[in-house]
């Protein structure tokens, strides 16, 4: 019952992350032909819009450990630079 409601991060997320591989899905499906970009591009501005969305909710979140999210930012970041 004292759990703090937060707005549906995960979800957005996913959304997010699913509009851009819907994005590269249709580049690829076009190779090697001429790929038309403009619904990839959309598919990107969608994905940064819902995105942006997502942080605008979670930052109006109260008492959210902030430090302990940039820490394991920092960590993530530098896994995948390794693993790149």
């Amino acid at each position: 019952m004292n759990e703090q409601r937060l707005p549906p991060v995960t979800q957005l997320a996913m959304l997010s992350l699913g509009l851009i591989v819907a994005g590269g899905i249709y580049l690829s499906a076009h190779l090697p032909d001429h790929v038309p970009l403009a619904p990839a591009v959309v598919l990107l501005a969608l994905s940064v819009l819902v995105l942006a969305f997502n942080v605008l909710g979670l930052s109006r979140v109260k008492d959210f450990d902030w430090p302990r999210f940039f820490e394991v930012g920092k960590w993530s970041l530098l896994a995948y630079a390794v693993i790149a």
